[in-house]
């Protein structure tokens, strides 16, 4: 994927947050982005639900539509939202990205193309961390998706 963690931007946008509000967030873990590229990505997402982000409307979101992009962990995180189905928690996801030693790790890891259930083992059982494999499969598909 040429932007790593575009789901996390797409998840910041789709929870109507002001581009400066995504610079800011983007700026606090770390992840530059341009601001062009940022707002290619608001118009493209108010161009397929365009009733969403219309502000006289005040629709809420489809659970369908945030299915279909793939955020809802994070989505949810950021809106209170909830969906019917039970969601793994990003917190740890989060953890990790905080974390500079196992950030380094698992985005090497990640290159190499190993697979999360084996970066979760060699994390546990190498540096005797606590991350669960969700924990890790959330970093990876939010912050740094190297797969797509």
């Amino acid at each position: 994927m040429l932007i790593p963690h575009i789901k996390f931007i797409e998840a910041l946008v789709a929870s109507k947050m002001s581009i400066t509000g995504i610079k800011e967030k983007l700026d606090a873990y770390d992840l530059p982005f341009p601001e062009e590229a940022i707002l290619i990505i608001i118009n493209t997402l108010k161009s397929e639900n365009p009733d969403y982000f219309d502000e006289s409307k005040r629709m809420p979101a489809d659970p369908d539509w945030i299915r279909e992009l793939d955020i809802t962990e994070m989505f949810c995180h950021f809106t209170g939202f909830s969906f019917p189905e039970k969601l793994d928690s990003i917190d740890g996801a989060f953890k990790l990205l905080n974390d500079p030693l196992m950030y380094r790790l698992i985005t090497s890891m990640a290159l190499c193309l190993i697979t999360d259930e084996d970066i979760e083992l060699i994390i546990n059982g190498k540096f005797n961390m606590e991350y669960s494999a969700e924990d890790v499969k959330l970093f990876l598909k939010y912050f740094f998706n190297v797969q797509d």
